[in-house]
């Protein structure tokens, strides 16, 4: 039996409007999820970070127990250049201090020698073999949460050093620039400067555990190793992150340091309007505070929000930084 279909009741597809309405609901769904998704990915990014800092505190730490103290914030040229050629020439960074730390790969152990000696750093000259180790890309200085490149357009003259988003603590106060060796300020309550002065023949010190040319000892740290932090994070949008190799000058300090200054011109992720006080601040791309490590090696998510006197005593190795003539 032939079974006839009334061609009235041919099957129709989707209408416009019924077509913008499944379009409507898939976009509704996407723009629910994508917040999650990226919480999601901002959370993988920062677990990576506060991993990154845990691991350089480990090598500082590392570092500690093989020299009896903590590697130099700075390292000086040591060929007997006078104060003002001293400030004036590049120096060695923390960060190339604890290469051997590290890892041991080939590249690393390379960098390794060349960073034992510390003489002449000549990350600037482009027939410098050496150049080509400052250039270097090494993951565990950047948070994956900047991503604004992995070398720094910055903060040298050539653009072209691997970048670091961490930081040496200097202390509560950092003095932007110091053009001479007389140049002396006043970082929380003494005297202080980048190096030994020759006149005075006396070793002058910052409130923090890193500074140029430090050796600071364990038993120096006299408010506690839980209670100072060594190392903290800054971002390349606005504070122009750092360099893990060393700084193209050793007065500019700010390079490859930073303060936990109470002043709001240096507070965490602050919203600076000088460069220079901008540069000398702590602050990442993560939402509402910073990762710092602390000189036991521990490491927490400070808040933006942090009482400003309480945030100087964590950036201090005793009493706050306010010690006596």
């Amino acid at each position: 039996m032939l079974i006839c279909r009334d061609p009235a009741k041919k099957r129709q597809g989707f209408s416009l409007v019924e077509l913008l309405v499944v379009i409507a609901i898939f976009g509704l769904l996407i723009s629910m999820l994508m917040p999650a998704i990226q919480s999601a990915r901002e959370a993988a990014r920062r677990t990576s970070c506060q991993n990154n800092i845990k691991q350089l505190a480990t090598a500082m730490l590392s570092y500690e127990s093989a020299f009896r103290h903590f590697p130099p914030g700075l390292i000086s040229r040591k060929d007997g250049s006078s104060a003002t050629q001293t400030l004036e020439a590049p120096a060695f960074g923390w960060g190339a201090a604890i290469l051997g730390q590290l890892e041991s790969n080939t590249e690393l152990q390379f960098l390794k020698q060349v960073s034992d000696n510390f003489r002449t750093p000549r990350w600037w000259d482009p027939e410098d073999e050496e150049r080509d180790g400052a250039e270097l890309v090494l993951p565990v200085f950047i948070c994956p949460s900047d991503n604004l490149g992995q070398r720094n357009k910055m903060r040298n003259f050539f653009g072209n050093h691997g970048k670091s988003n961490y930081v040496g603590v200097i202390g509560p106060k950092l003095f932007k620039e110091l053009k001479e060796i007389d140049d002396l300020s006043d970082l929380g309550g003494f005297r202080t400067g980048p190096v030994r002065s020759d006149e005075e023949r006396i070793e002058l010190e910052w409130p923090g555990i890193l500074f140029p040319n430090s050796k600071t000892r364990i038993s120096k740290i006299r408010d506690g190793t839980s209670n100072t932090f060594l190392i903290g994070e800054r971002d390349g949008k606005t504070r122009g992150a750092s360099t893990w190799c060393g700084t193209d000058r050793l007065s500019w300090i700010n390079n490859q340091l930073g303060c936990t200054s109470a002043d709001p011109r240096y507070t965490i992720n602050c919203v600076a309007t000088e460069l220079g006080t901008a540069w000398a601040s702590f602050g990442s791309m993560h939402s509402g505070g910073a990762y710092f490590a602390r000189a036991d090696g521990s490491v927490e998510f400070i808040a933006s929000q942090i009482d400003g006197r309480v945030y100087e005593r964590l950036g201090a190795k005793s009493g706050g930084g306010r010690h006596d003539q």
